[in-house]
């Protein structure tokens, strides 16, 4: 179960009209998701699997000696209550009662189920238990369905030949080895698809937004920095802190989160949010995930991490123990996060070996989790490029799995049929997940392999770059734009295997090739750029090994010193280009001149890219165009026209522009006479006003026809006039006004996605509703006016508010939702008006 925070709407934009395209064709197209899918299904298809290890293990050890027929998947290990002399077997005994214990021989293994005869005479554990071809729903053990091999001969071999935790331990070094350069791309790649996401369904504004991605940049801006999470002073493996400096607000980022990045207005409004939040059962159990076991167990002086999200719950402990520290976290965050996940399990496996059952049955389950955050991307893109729903385990699938397997109702029923201990069983039940996700991945891999052969096989506008044209290419590079991205990259001829490839600067002559079809980065090692002395055309080189040797695999995560360079991300901001010193020294105007220079001046143009949506990030700008729009209107003959007794007036608006713009600049109109107009036969519109409606329905019916509308709750505090509008004959309810400020804009709800649909749809299948609610914190309205608002629009909702943060508490705390450093409270903002 993933942490659920109460959602903290900080953020009040998507993206500005005209600009969605370009963001959601920007790197997370249907052939970059199926390339993030088919990688992460390799990469859990690799986790190494502790029943598999240790049955390998075991069945080398019987060989050894003399027990080459023994399958130790399929053979028993059962413990009774007692026991008849029998001359007849090979041990001696004889049981025709129904076992207490069974476990297969790999199982008695693992769980180490020996020990209990650890201060018994010799022969107790022959007599009490055996080795059978049968389970534990055979009639009778006896010479019939027993193994020729004493319980206490198998005790010897795992005692003195096996060292199980030592065997898993190098069959994860190894794993880490071959996939830890995936690994962080894959937790770079789920970062930047969680921030685009949030930022498109309007959970991070355009400064948030920009906050987040600065992570994804080669060389992380100084003023942004980056902190472990900590309870107590300890850090957590993978939550982050997020702040630039200067600024009191910043971004939560909680991998496997149903909201990875919470925004906060400052520190102590995000321990109050998450103090609070650590009242509920469930989200301290999936906090405590995020941190190592030896962590989590309390020592002999000093308390863990367990005890202290009980004294949360139980108000011992007060929140002045979050955030304790504030651990920077230096160079690739992505990396670090790597390297931190790689210790904790090395961690893990020895609190296992040296602490109680419970610990090795959470052991299994931390190696699970290490892979399980990256779930909820996957569960997005699933259906979005065509893999089936029932292939086999989603996120919450896995996830009820995974609590069944340690402490779910089906428990009691599993221990019925295999007779063992409940803590033993929460064992193996941990233990078979690892299996479980394998074969998930498999069938994942599967539908991966089908969706791309269905896309190599649809005529779609912008497919990939064309693969004949790579073969065009040469030496010097040739700007080109991927057609599925946008992005512009270079295109080269690779020194040493002749081929044409597509390029993406890395810095310091760093290149990561990029997929012709997805325009997603690939796994394949850095290409370096250098400089044939003698004709001066540049090389790309494939197996150039890095600046001062060394493996690429191992040192971008093993080398926390190397931080000269970073896989780059799979959102390329202008920042991450090669930096421009001047003509002598950019690494491209040395490599030739003439024609060759207007290349590199081209690229240069490229480097010098802005972000287009900057505006929205200048508040007081945004609040100027209000301030102009309200002194354009004092000369319209209309604004005399406006009716008293609808000022006050509680009004909907539905628009396809965000809330982080609207909520500074509010409504204005389009400069133009005020005139009433005939669309159709039955259509009657007005223009050159800003057009509401006194019924919801119309308002979420236009932002359901736009695609991804929002509708804006408003109170008409400057009044408007009551005008008669018709849609297809039927009345639009319409006040019109020629300004709104955005005081009086009390809160948003949207995106609202469902096509076909309308808002009686919305109220009868909840299954279609979208939206998320974001109040806009310079809000006037008092709070009756805000909930009789809300009462009317909850039904949009895709998901009801948490009951441990009501509407009302929301809205009175607004205020904690400023985010720009040049807003005011919504007190002083009142005093001003």
């Amino acid at each position: 179960m993933a942490l659920a925070l109460p959602h903290v709407s900080l953020a009040t934009n998507t993206l500005p009209n005209g600009n969605e395209a370009s963001i959601q064709q920007a790197p997370f197209d249907k052939a970059w998701q199926l390339h993030f899918t088919q990688d992460y299904a390799e990469l859990i298809q690799a986790i190494p699997d502790p029943v598999g290890v240790a049955s390998r293990e075991l069945k080398a050890a019987l060989v050894k000696h003399g027990y080459p027929n023994i399958d130790p998947d399929k053979v028993f290990y059962h413990r009774f209550n007692g026991a008849m002399s029998s001359p007849r077997t090979y041990n001696g005994w004889a049981h025709d009662e129904t076992p207490v214990e069974s476990y297969t021989l790999t199982q008695a293994v693992m769980l180490n189920v020996f020990n209990q005869f650890r201060d018994t005479p010799p022969n107790t554990i022959d007599v009490e238990t055996g080795v059978y071809t049968q389970g534990a729903a055979a009639k009778q053990y006896d010479e019939h369905n027993e193994v020729r091999l004493l319980s206490s001969e198998l005790w010897n071999i795992a005692y003195y030949n096996l060292d199980i935790q030592k065997s898993y331990s190098q069959a994860l070094n190894q794993f880490w080895t071959q996939y830890s350069k995936r690994y962080t791309q894959l937790l770079r790649d789920s970062y930047a698809f969680s921030a685009h996401q949030q930022y498109r369904l309007g959970l991070l504004d355009q400064a948030q937004y920009q906050l987040a991605t600065s992570l994804l940049r080669h060389q992380r801006p100084q003023d942004i920095h980056v902190y472990r999470f900590d309870i107590y002073g300890y850090d957590s493996t993978d939550i982050l802190l997020i702040e630039q400096e200067g600024h009191n607000a910043g971004l939560l980022y909680i991998p496997g989160a149903p909201q990875p990045f919470l925004p906060y207005s400052d520190e102590r409004q995000l321990k109050k949010i998450l103090f609070k939040s650590l009242k509920n059962t469930s989200n301290r159990q999936a906090l405590a995930k995020h941190f190592s076991l030896a962590l989590r167990q309390d020592g002999v002086t000093y308390s863990g991490i367990d005890t202290a999200l009980k004294g949360f719950a139980s108000g011992t402990w007060d929140e002045s123990y979050l955030m304790l520290k504030h651990h920077a976290v230096y160079g690739d965050v992505f990396a670090r996060i790597t390297e931190q996940v790689k210790s904790r399990l090395e961690s893990d496996g020895d609190t296992q070996i040296k602490s109680n059952s419970e610990a090795q049955r959470d052991y299994f389950l931390s190696l699970t989790y290490s892979v399980m955050t990256l779930f909820p991307v996957v569960d997005l893109i699933a259906p979005e490029v065509g893999i089936p729903l029932s292939i086999g385990l989603s996120s919450t699938q896995f996830g009820l799995s995974l609590d069944k397997a340690v402490h779910g109702d089906t428990l009691a029923e599993r221990l019925e049929g295999t007779r063992m201990s409940a803590i033993n069983g929460a064992i193996l039940g941990a233990t078979t997940l690892v299996p479980a996700l394998a074969q998930y991945g498999r069938s994942l891999s599967e539908s991966v392999n089908v969706a791309n052969h269905a896309l190599e096989n649809t005529i779609v506008v912008n497919r990939g770059f064309p693969a004949e044209e790579l073969h065009n290419f040469v030496a010097m590079p040739r700007i080109v734009t991927h057609p599925q991205t946008g992005e512009e990259l270079i295109g080269v001829k690779l020194t040493q295997s002749g081929r044409g490839a597509l390029l993406r600067p890395d810095g310091w002559g760093y290149y990561r090739e990029v997929d012709a079809a997805s325009g997603r980065v690939l796994n394949s090692k850095p290409i370096r750029r250098a400089l044939d002395m003698e004709t001066g055309e540049p090389q790309w080189l494939e197996n150039a090994g890095l600046q001062g040797g060394g493996d690429d695999l191992e040192s971008e995560v093993d080398s926390a010193t190397n931080s000269h360079r970073s896989d780059l991300p799979d959102i390329l901001l202008p920042e991450d280009l090669p930096k421009r010193p001047g003509l002598g020294g950019s690494g491209y105007a040395d490599m030739a001149g003439g024609r060759d220079l207007e290349a590199a001046r081209d690229f240069w143009e490229l480097e010098q890219q802005v972000d287009p949506q900057a505006y929205l990030t200048d508040v007081k700008a945004l609040h100027r165009v209000n301030q102009q729009a309200q002194q354009e209107i004092l000369n319209i003959p209309f604004l005399r026209s406006y009716q008293p007794e609808l000022k006050g007036s509680l009004v909907f608006r539905g628009d396809t522009r965000l809330p982080d713009e609207l909520f500074h600049s509010g409504f204005n109109r389009r400069v133009g006479p005020v005139e009433y107009i005939r669309l159709a036969e039955h259509t009657r519109a007005i223009r050159g006003v800003i057009s509401t409606s006194t019924e919801q329905s119309v308002a979420v019916n236009y932002a359901l026809g736009h695609q991804r509308g929002y509708v804006y709750a408003v109170e008409l505090n400057q009044g408007g006039v009551a005008v008669d509008t018709s849609l297809r004959g039927k009345t639009l309810h319409e006040i019109a006004t020629l300004n709104i400020p955005p005081e009086d804009i009390i809160f948003a709800v949207g995106p609202l996605t469902g096509e076909d649909i309308g808002y009686f749809d919305l109220v009868h299948e909840p299954n279609q509703r979208t939206a998320e609610l974001l109040i806009n914190p310079h809000a006037t309205a008092t709070p009756e006016v805000a909930k009789q608002a809300f009462e009317r629009l909850k039904v949009t909702l895709k998901y009801d508010l948490s009951p441990e943060m009501s509407f009302e508490e929301r809205y009175a705390n607004r205020a904690d939702l400023l985010w720009h450093e040049d807003e005011v409270p919504v007190t002083d903002a009142v005093t001003q008006h």
